[in-house]
């Protein structure tokens, strides 16, 4: 409860990423760390319904799994298509911050209820005869996602790919060549639609397990879950404190804006919004006593040109995590770890795992907020440096740690 130094931490500052711990410090505060997300597959008449509940860490092998039960128990049979029920949250793909221009990178992937794969495809380019069109492979394999335009094999324009809307399909635009001989190149890009993309891998799936004549999947479209229906196959995540680790160690901005959604969703009532998100995140804060003018955000993962917060707001929050008990004191093993784990692991290299934190970092802001130990872990102090401003992010970082390495030294010193 002490201030150790204080240097203009009550003004506002945009935290970039550092939103992320204010996010997930209030999803284990209000929804608890061992919270788990729910995927469900239902059966109605002719009808396969997937219904999503917000989870951030779906993979092609959890899908795989609940394919594999419905095949087992044969309940696939006489089915003439998939639904995709994601009306937990509400209808917008893109937040506040995110665009659906662009190249279709993966940081800036769409929100879904149903969601696969950080909502990103891979396509994996391999070259062929010298002036013949590369191999390009795209996964998981999926009806929803197309490819247009080629990669030629010898000397060229520089590759290019590019992932965007067309009519509910996700089109991957191709272009530029790849030498031959050169090693498989991979590029990750977002989908358009995650209720369709994941629907459409789960009746792929469903083909290849049923071992199927059928050439062709299933039809996938939209419905909802009827009340009466029942469960024939569910996928339960890893607890809320786990799946954080993607969102906290290694930044993955879909994670938080999953999991903000999730809140709005489960707090309200109402389909998970980033309206009813930011609502829920607000009520924490004021509950645990800090100020509401100290905190102004756009969206969960912070990739903002709004986000504000002061630096004393987030040391005050982070204390949270070092009170006994407390839901937050369990995300401590899944904040980046100093010299280890996460986007800390080239940082602060001679800490000796004694320090766990957040980066953030966009055009002009840098930023590095967490906790330093004692050696023995007993004695700790939180610590938040936001830099907004021009300069370099090397120049930036390296003011950063030497702020932690000085609160390293006074711990050391203490008797």
């Amino acid at each position: 409860g002490r201030a150790l130094f204080d240097h203009r931490g009550a003004e506002h500052y945009n935290p970039a990423s550092n939103q992320k711990l204010v996010t997930a410090i209030a999803a284990v505060e209000l929804l608890g760390p061992d919270y788990r997300f729910a995927t469900r597959v239902l059966r109605v008449d002719d009808a396969l319904i997937l219904v999503g509940e917000g989870d951030p860490s779906l993979q092609l092998a959890d899908l795989h799994a609940l394919a594999s039960d419905i095949v087992a128990a044969g309940a696939h049979r006489g089915v003439r298509q998939i639904l995709v029920d994601d009306s937990a949250f509400s209808p917008e793909r893109y937040g506040p911050g995110y665009s659906a221009q662009g190249d279709g990178a993966s940081y800036t992937a769409p929100s879904g209820a149903l969601s696969l794969a950080f909502n990103t495809a891979v396509a994996t380019i391999r070259p062929t005869t010298p002036g013949q069109p590369a191999s390009v492979d795209l996964t998981p394999a999926s009806a929803h996602l197309r490819l247009q335009g080629e990669i030629r094999t010898g000397r060229g324009r520089e590759l290019r790919v590019v992932s965007r809307d067309a009519d509910d399909l996700t089109v991957f635009e191709l272009d530029g060549a790849l030498p031959a001989g050169h090693a498989p190149v991979t590029v990750r890009r977002r989908v358009a639609d995650p209720g369709l993309f994941t629907g459409h891998a789960f009746a792929e799936l469903l083909r290849q397990l049923a071992d199927s004549t059928d050439a062709t999947p299933l039809p996938v479209t939209r419905g909802r879950a009827p009340a009466h229906a029942r469960d024939l196959a569910i996928h339960h995540s890893a607890p809320l404190v786990q799946v954080l680790a993607s969102s906290l160690k290694f930044s993955n901005n879909f994670t938080s804006e999953q999991i903000l959604r999730t809140l709005g969703w489960r707090m309200s009532g109402a389909p998970g919004s980033w309206h009813t998100g930011r609502l829920a995140v607000l009520a924490l804060w004021s509950a645990l006593g800090l100020d509401p003018a100290d905190l102004e955000f756009e969206n969960g993962a912070g990739l903002s040109r709004h986000g504000r917060v002061s630096p004393r707001a987030l040391v005050a929050l982070l204390a949270r995590t070092r009170e006994q008990g407390s839901p937050a004191a369990a995300l401590m093993p899944t904040l980046a770890s100093a010299g280890g784990e996460g986007t800390l692991r080239r940082r602060l290299t001679a800490s000796d795992g004694r320090v766990r934190g957040k980066t953030g970092t966009i055009s002009g802001v840098s930023a590095l907020s967490g906790v330093a130990a004692s050696a023995d872990g007993r004695a700790a102090l939180g610590f938040s440096v936001l830099i907004n401003g021009d300069g370099p992010a090397t120049h930036h970082r390296r003011v950063q740690d030497r702020v932690v390495l000085a609160l390293l030294a006074h711990l050391d010193r203490k008797p």
